[in-house]
């Protein structure tokens, strides 16, 4: 007996099909929207049975490096994301200050201060929360093989200041440690 296929949402057959790669996710196999709970209502405006008519998206494009070398401290030294962000947000951003420092200007005076990176780090500090590799037990001698897991792909290759290789990532997790 044919019968139509189930009417799914954009979220319910991402559940139940797709697959993450080991390369472009640190967290490799099924998709779980649990893990990113805001595309859920993005995810099943797409679908073939929402009543939507037009759906506007709209998120950053240059997550870049900070995110990147987050999924890296992930998959390699199992780093919760959250804390992978406070460890290098700062980094990134002193490291793109040549770049983007008018940008970041605005964020530093939201802070009262005079550069986003050490404003950024303080605030996270003032939180209680970790923001040096050191106190997550990475060391120095962790970075090349750290840099090395680059595959040269998104988000990295999304940063601000365009990442030329792995000693670029080097530069930016000594500025984290």
């Amino acid at each position: 007996m044919l019968r139509p296929p189930p009417q799914l949402t954009v979220s319910e057959w991402a559940e139940r099909h797709r697959m993450l790669g080991s390369r472009a996710s640190a967290e490799p196999g099924p998709w779980r929207t649990n893990r990113t709970p805001y595309l859920r209502d993005v995810m099943d405006a797409l679908s073939a049975v929402h009543p939507a008519m037009r759906v506007v998206f709209m998120k950053g494009a240059q997550v870049g490096a900070s995110h990147g070398l987050g999924y890296i401290l992930r998959r390699a030294k199992g780093v919760p994301h959250g804390i992978t962000s406070c460890l290098m947000l700062h980094a990134v951003m002193r490291w793109n200050a040549p770049v983007n420092g008018q940008r970041q200007a605005q964020v530093a005076r939201i802070f009262g201060a005079e550069a986003a990176g050490p404003a950024i780090e303080a605030f996270v500090r003032g939180l209680g929360l970790p923001t040096r590799l050191s106190e997550q037990g990475i060391t120095a001698a962790d970075f090349p093989c750290l840099a090395a897991r680059w595959t040269g792909d998104a988000p990295i290759a999304t940063n601000a200041r365009p990442i030329r290789d792995a000693a670029d990532l080097v530069e930016i997790l000594q500025l984290a440690m």
